[in-house]
């Protein structure tokens, strides 16, 4: 930045908003698109967070889902716990 002059101040109009649109679309493929390469998990997640806590998490919940089910279609009047043991879900 010379005498407080900043480059983008000397861009073109359609340059900045270029890159920031650019940012954009980065940012969304990082933090929110799902990759399938990496199991279907964000690359933030998979390289800077928990990608086993994750992917137990996602093999829990449906887990769970079928379990209350399985009580709804066998008409249990008094449900009983929900799932909670991932082991029982991790080993499959």
């Amino acid at each position: 930045m010379a005498w407080g002059i900043s480059i983008t101040s000397r861009l073109p109009t359609s340059t900045i908003i270029y890159y920031r649109a650019l940012g954009r679309i980065i940012d969304h493929d990082n933090h929110q698109r799902l990759h399938t390469a990496l199991g279907y998990q964000t690359p933030t997640t998979w390289y800077r967070g928990d990608p086993e806590r994750v992917a137990a998490a996602r093999r829990l919940k449906p887990a769970q889902t079928r379990h209350r089910r399985k009580q709804i279609n066998l008409g249990i009047r008094q449900r009983t716990l929900t799932l909670t043991n991932p082991e029982t879900v991790l080993s499959k």
